[in-house]
């Protein structure tokens, strides 16, 4: 359910929005947490997230699709940009042939 609700955004928005709620700034100053567009989400802390492209969720969506390519293939342990790969070995320090000359 998951991937295919962030699938859903990136097909809608062409992002992870920041918020799911919509509504514009005027309508967050009412502040009318139950009308059908209150003014995105929020924060409780004197801001509201507005339903515009947001970059660290679009950023953690695309980490969270590069481990598994649908809903019933393997976990893909290698997409984890922070972790070692889990074959073969990583090149040496003074290794560059990986770098253009």
């Amino acid at each position: 359910e998951m991937r295919r609700s962030i699938l859903q955004l990136l097909d809608v928005y062409s992002s992870v929005p920041s918020s799911v709620l919509g509504g514009n700034i005027g309508a967050w100053y009412k502040n009318d947490h139950t009308a059908e567009y209150p003014g995105g989400s929020d924060t409780g802390i004197g801001w509201t997230y507005l339903r515009y492209a947001h970059v660290a969720s679009t950023a953690w969506a695309g980490l969270m699709l590069l481990f598994r390519d649908g809903d019933n293939e393997p976990v893909n342990q290698d997409a984890n940009p922070f972790a070692p790969p889990t074959v073969g070995k990583l090149p040496a320090t003074k290794d560059v042939s990986c770098l253009p000359q």
